[in-house]
């Protein structure tokens, strides 16, 4: 697991390092990569480094959002601490979200909702959910406030949208 985990450490390290250099969006070579990933499924593993070789040049083609030459959408992402975040919770407990499988974390996260809330100003009562980006935290805005305004009354609703709206069907 040492070795393993090692190896998967530098590969990110690495990469983390090097975005600073690395254009906003890259494609130089993506045939080639796109080629040797068109395959048939392998009859045997392979050992981990040729998997993490592969990874990693995968990771250098289409956007690096984490890099400081990225300016348009802000999916998140490159940031070691949130890495290990994620490396920790899915190690020690998948289900981090459900009370009764992990009381203590989702305690953690219900504090840090309680600290944000303290820092707007919000009273005892209000409460939230973390989400993974924007898109699930205006999807969630939206169900919170139709539940709020219509209750079980779904079809009483209208939701009016521009052109201009984030993501459309």
């Amino acid at each position: 697991m040492r070795a393993s985990a090692d190896a998967a450490r530098d590969l990110v390290v690495g990469y983390l390092d090097s975005i600073g250099d690395l254009p906003s969006w890259d494609t130089d070579g993506l045939e080639g990569v796109l080629s040797s990933l068109r395959e048939p499924a392998p009859e045997a593993g392979a050992p981990l480094e040729e998997l993490l070789e592969r990874v990693r040049e995968a990771a250098g083609l289409g956007f690096n959002t984490p890099g400081p030459g990225y300016l348009a959408y802000v999916p998140g992402g490159g940031l070691w601490s949130a890495a290990l975040a994620d490396f920790v919770a899915l190690a020690l407990n998948r289900f981090v979200g459900v009370w009764e499988a992990a009381p203590a974390f989702v305690q953690i996260e219900a504090q840090a909702i309680r600290w944000m809330a303290d820092l707007f100003g919000y009273p005892a009562e209000a409460g939230g959910i973390l989400t993974s980006g924007g898109s699930l935290s205006n999807f969630s805005a939206v169900v919170a406030a139709r539940h709020a305004l219509l209750g079980d009354r779904l079809s009483e609703g209208v939701l009016y949208a521009s052109d201009q709206v984030h993501a459309r069907c």
